[in-house]
C-alpha cells in the first residue's frame, strides 16, 4: 500500500497532463491517522465527481463504545459525524479551477436525525508495523492489520465525493496535492476524532436518544433514502 508522500508526488508529476491521467492515482494510500481510498476518478472536471472513502481506525477515532451500543445511538453518531465532516469540508474546500474543481462534499441533509449511508461505524483495525526480523509472524511482515477478536471499539468510514482540480481539461497537480494531502488530513482530524469534539458536541453525541427516537417516529422508521444520496451518484 502506498503512502501520503507517494500520492503527493504522483499528483505533482501529473501537473498539466490530460485530465484522464488522474486515473493513475486510483487505489489506497496510508496517511498517519487514516487510509484514503480513491475508488473512482471522474472522466472530466464537468462530469460526476470522483468517489473517495476515508477509513479511520478505532485507535484514532476513539469514540467510546457506549455511544453506539444501541441502534438509536449509532444512528445519532453517524448523523452527527456526517454533519461535522460536511461542515469542515465546506470550510476548507474551495474553487480550484474549472467545473467542480476543488469541491469536497458528503451528503445533503435536512434537520432530521436519520440513518445515512455516508458514514459507517466498522471494525477498522490499525495497520500493523512491518517486521523484518527472521522468524517473525509473516502476517506482520506484510503489514496486515492486527485483528482483535471481540473488539467492541469501532472505527469510522466516510464516503465522499471530490472534484479533482483542473484548468480546462489539464490537471492542476499542485492544487490536487493540497486538496488531498493537506486539506483532507485537516478535515479528518477536526471531524472524525472524539478528542477533537468540544463540550457542546460531546453532549450532543452522548445524549441523543430522545431526539433521534422522535425523528425516526416521525418517519415511521422509514429511512429518508433521498437524504442519503451524495451530490452525484455513489
Amino acid at each position: 500500500m502506498t503512502n501520503q508522500q507517494t500520492l503527493r508526488q504522483k499528483l505533482l508529476d501529473l501537473d498539466n497532463c490530460n485530465y484522464k491521467a488522474y486515473r493513475d492515482i486510483q487505489g489506497s494510500y496510508e496517511f498517519p491517522d487514516f487510509t484514503l481510498i480513491i475508488d473512482y476518478i471522474q472522466g472530466d472536471p464537468f462530469g460526476a465527481p470522483s468517489k473517495l472513502r476515508v477509513q479511520v481506525p478505532y485507535t484514532v477515532a476513539a469514540f467510546p463504545p457506549e455511544l453506539y451500543q444501541s441502534p438509536i445511538r449509532e444512528i445519532a453518531l453517524r448523523d452527527f459525524l456526517t454533519r461535522k465532516f460536511d461542515r469542515m469540508a465546506y470550510e476548507v474546500s474551495g474553487r480550484r479551477g474549472t467545473g467542480k474543481s476543488g469541491m469536497v462534499a458528503i451528503t445533503k441533509m435536512g434537520q432530521e436525525v436519520l440513518e445515512r449511508t455516508s458514514v459507517y461505524l466498522a471494525n477498522i483495525d490499525p495497520p500493523a508495523p512491518k517486521v523484518v526480523s527472521p522468524g517473525s509472524n509473516p502476517a506482520l511482515q506484510r503489514g496486515k492489520p492486527i485483528k482483535l477478536k471481540n473488539n467492541p471499539q469501532k472505527g469510522v468510514e466516510v464516503r465522499l465525493i471530490a472534484g479533482l482540480p483542473a484548468n480546462g481539461r489539464r490537471i492542476l497537480g499542485r492544487q490536487a496535492a493540497e486538496m488531498l494531502c493537506d486539506d483532507m488530513p485537516y478535515i479528518v482530524h477536526r471531524s472524525l476524532k472524539y478528542e477533537q469534539l468540544d463540550a457542546d458536541a460531546r453532549r450532543t453525541v452522548d445524549h441523543p436518544d430522545q431526539r433521534v427516537a422522535a425523528d425516526l417516529a416521525g418517519y415511521g422508521r422509514r429511512w429518508n433514502y433521498g437524504s442519503m444520496n451524495l451530490r452525484g451518484s455513489w
